[in-house]
């Protein structure tokens, strides 16, 4: 029987400073935005515009001067390995006692495959323009699709996780 390693999902990771007031961030600015060569300029319209998109949600309004926050963007994409395993890796035969005698055989065969993932990495810097400090930092990677749609729905979904749970969020872990 075939097994297979199980698909990487879409991860997502967050920090943020605790000593910072996110309610008195009224404003926003889209800051620098640093992705790998291979990044269409297209899909980083869709992450500028995702990022803009949460933010209004979140009650921000982009200002192109004095805004209260700034957020960078950065994106990578790097080369992973995946591993499957294959076949039936068990001892069977007639059992261990074949005769009077202990004769166990080994009749399993089984196997490792291994095959190249593009996996992509969104990073959003939030910097309180006051304090010129980093107050929040939100990651996401998951595995790139060869079809520029897939990777679309990824990237929204990538930001709306990223920001769900920021100290805005709804799904923000207040301990």
């Amino acid at each position: 029987a075939l097994m297979s390693a199980p698909a990487l999902a879409q991860h997502v990771d967050t920090d943020y400073d605790r000593s910072t007031n996110f309610g008195a961030f009224k404003t926003f600015a889209i800051g620098t935005i640093k992705m790998s060569e291979d990044t269409s300029p297209l899909m980083m319209q869709r992450i500028v515009g995702a990022v803009e998109g949460n933010m209004r949600v979140l009650g921000l309004r982009r200002v192109e001067t004095n805004p209260d926050i700034v957020i960078s963007i950065q994106g990578d994409t790097r080369e992973e390995l995946v591993y499957t395993g294959w076949g039936d890796p068990y001892w069977w035969g007639p059992g261990p006692y074949w005769g009077g005698v202990a004769y166990p055989y080994y009749g399993g065969y089984y196997g490792w495959n291994a095959y190249p993932i593009i996996v992509g990495r969104l990073i959003l810097d939030v910097t309180d323009t006051k304090t010129e400090k980093v107050v929040f930092r939100g990651t996401a990677h998951d595995e790139l699709s060869s079809k520029a749609r897939k990777n679309e729905r990824k990237s929204f979904e990538a930001v709306e996780k990223i920001f769900e749970k920021s100290p805005w969020g709804r799904k923000f872990d207040r301990d």
